[in-house]
């Protein structure tokens, strides 16, 4: 049994401003192009950028949610869990009835052959109400906070 008196704390931080800047650049990138194709009276090409610079907003913004919004935090007695600005809650952990850690795959198709598979780890709680909730987290960077959270919740 681990010690139940340390605090723990997992945040978006860990993913980084790098994951965020990229998109973000292609996204001003292709704005600015398209702007100029439309004062060039491009029409068509100055959609298609502007096209481009939409959909990379599709990868900003959860991304920029994450960074500044998600957090768990694990206390002695409860955890805190907040994945948007607008969802917190508190449990304690005798209001938690299951939880457990599951891996999820992802490969996606290659031209030149298989593809490496892309992991993603899911933390999974149902609370005295019966309703699943579930984060998304990197076992290489938050494994120890994981399974402290795993183990205070089954020891109650």
């Amino acid at each position: 049994m681990m010690n139940n008196n340390q605090k723990y704390v997992i945040d978006g931080k860990s993913n980084g401003v790098l994951r965020m800047i990229i998109p973000l650049v292609i996204c001003v990138v292709f704005a600015v192009l398209a702007f100029d194709q439309f004062f060039g009276k491009k029409l068509y090409l100055g959609l298609m950028f502007l096209m481009v610079s939409i959909s990379s907003l599709f990868i900003v913004v959860p991304l920029v949610v994450r960074y500044f919004f998600f957090k768990v935090c694990i206390n002695e007695s409860d955890f805190y869990i907040q994945t948007t600005p607008f969802n917190s809650k508190t449990y304690k952990y005798s209001e938690v009835g299951n939880a457990r850690i599951e891996l999820k795959s992802s490969r996606a198709e290659n031209i030149d052959g298989p593809s490496q598979p892309v992991y993603f780890y899911y933390f999974y709680f149902t609370d005295v109400a019966g309703n699943v909730h579930k984060f998304q987290f990197e076992k290489s960077i938050h494994e120890k906070e994981i399974s402290v959270l795993l183990e205070r919740i089954n020891d109650n």
